[in-house]
């Protein structure tokens, strides 16, 4: 596990968490955030999903556009935000 406190210019320090978990053959990445504000839920989410989405890509040897790939993840982190805090 890994566990780092975060500062982002403008935003309160919050804390990440990366653990390693096996899975068979494989192994399973958990990622926690928190102490977000809520406002910035759902940019982190998608900014987090985007990353690892790259990452995969990467390790598998393609390309990817994480730009593109977080534009297209926004819509779905937005409305899920705002379903838990409405």
């Amino acid at each position: 596990m890994l566990e780092l406190d975060w500062s982002y210019p403008g935003e309160p320090d919050s804390v990440a968490r990366f653990e390693l978990r096996p899975d068979g053959d494989g192994t399973i990445l958990v990622l926690d955030h928190r102490g977000l504000p809520p406002a910035a839920i759902a940019g982190y989410g998608a900014g987090w999903h985007s990353h690892l989405d790259s990452l995969d890509a990467h390790l598998a040897g393609r390309e990817t556009d994480w730009s593109a790939r977080f534009e297209e993840l926004g819509p779905a982190y937005e409305r899920q935000a705002a379903a838990v805090s409405g």
